[in-house]
């Protein structure tokens, strides 16, 4: 009787906590991380991404993103319907963006401010459950703030604590990619900065393509990178861009400015970066197995082929 009882108690004490997990969400579990100083949780050199980070704070509903589109739509679809998810971390449709899902799996929650959702494939879409009417003005607001304010910057700034970065390494340039520009394939190249740190570098182009592409970011978690894009940021064919020394997601920020052809942001082919993309006025567009691991904060979104965006914050 009393191994039945304790038991039983037992079993109801873990329905409890999964019950309460489940209301509280995926947020709480990562309420420690504060790493450094970088653009999640602080503000850099005028940069602050507020509500529109990928950081949480105790006490807050709408963080812990993974993606978030300011006025356009999210679309995501998986050829694989048992797959693990295709996002770690919470996805915010500002404006009139809608969602639309096809046999792919979002774990964390879904906030829609004005837009509807469509569903297919798989019963299981997200493992925080999915609400419209949210007012992500503030959302918007930060995002738009920060892009604007990354943009300002100059690489010879170096009274606001924010330094000229000169790096070497064999990256790859012809003649038909315009001065400014960073364009590898098929080759490996690093930029290492000091801690405590700001380093900016305004181009035209960042492109990589080739499964033997490879750009390291080094540095701590007080080192912080801005790439400031005027035209083309793409990853093709398995390009990387990975991180190294104590450098986390949360401290690179790709700020993709508006431009009058407005080419989308692509990653393709199992190509992999790792940082916040902040495209404000542009489609990021996942296809092939890419993946993105930090945030994604964008006009529209769109994931196929199994391409995942993963908050490493949120994640297991």
């Amino acid at each position: 009787m009393k191994k039945t009882l304790i038991s039983a108690m037992t079993r109801l004490c873990r329905a409890f906590l999964l019950a309460a997990l489940a209301l509280i969400g995926t947020n709480a579990l990562h309420a420690q991380y504060a790493p450094g100083t970088n653009f999640w949780n602080s503000n850099i050199s005028g940069i602050n991404l507020g509500t529109a980070s990928g950081n949480w704070v105790p006490g807050t509903i709408h963080q812990n993103w993974a993606i978030f589109a300011l006025s356009g739509g999210v679309t995501i679809t998986d050829p694989n319907s048992t797959g693990p998810a295709d996002v770690f971390g919470n996805v915010g449709l500002g404006g009139s963006g809608n969602l639309s899902m096809s046999n792919s799996y979002i774990n964390g929650t879904v906030y829609r401010a004005g837009g509807t959702e469509t569903l297919a494939g798989r019963a299981s879409y997200y493992t925080g459950g999915s609400t419209g009417g949210n007012n992500l003005t503030s959302e918007v607001n930060d995002a738009l703030g920060a892009s604007s304010a990354a943009s300002a910057l100059n690489v010879n700034n170096t009274g606001s604590g924010v330094n000229a970065l000169v790096f070497g390494g064999p990256y790859f340039t012809s003649p038909s990619v315009a001065p400014g520009t960073i364009a590898m394939n098929n080759t490996t190249g690093s930029i290492t900065g000091q801690a405590g740190q700001t380093y900016v570098l305004n181009m035209i182009d960042l492109v990589l393509q080739g499964a033997s592409t490879i750009l390291t970011l080094s540095g701590a978690n007080t080192t912080n990178y801005v790439f400031n894009i005027s035209r083309n940021l793409s990853l093709a064919a398995g390009a990387k861009i990975l991180l190294s020394g104590g450098l986390t997601e949360a401290n690179v920020l790709y700020n993709v400015k508006s431009n009058a052809t407005q080419y989308d942001v692509t990653l393709s082919g199992a190509s992999e970066a790792h940082g916040t993309i902040l495209a404000t006025t542009r489609a990021v567009k996942e296809t092939g197995g890419s993946k993105v691991f930090g945030e994604v904060i964008a006009k529209t979104v769109s994931l196929s082929g199994a391409s995942k965006v993963i908050n490493p914050f949120a994640s297991p």
